[in-house]
């Protein structure tokens, strides 16, 4: 017989540990590591996307042809949006 165990957990911006193996039929220590990795992975290159875009986006708007700043001046792009 399979018993199902709900478990709420409050969650700001990463996964729980326990919420990742605490629901899966499955529920054995490796495949509960291999959950918790990638999702702790995925956390991770969420925290260095957030971290490193806007220096990116400051390297390439630097290195973009004239031409196309020019072009960019004639949007109606939002004050909050623009570079």
């Amino acid at each position: 017989m399979y018993v199902r165990i709900l478990a709420i957990f409050r969650r700001t911006r990463g996964h729980s540990f326990l919420g990742c193996g605490i629901s899966r039929h499955d529920r054995n220590f490796g495949d509960t590591m291999n959950r918790f990795g990638g999702a702790l992975s995925s956390d991770a290159m969420g925290y260095l996307l957030l971290e490193f875009t806007p220096d990116v986006k400051h390297f390439f708007r630097k290195h973009a042809p004239k031409k196309n700043l020019k072009m960019e001046e004639k949007l109606p792009i939002p004050a909050e949006d623009k570079p």
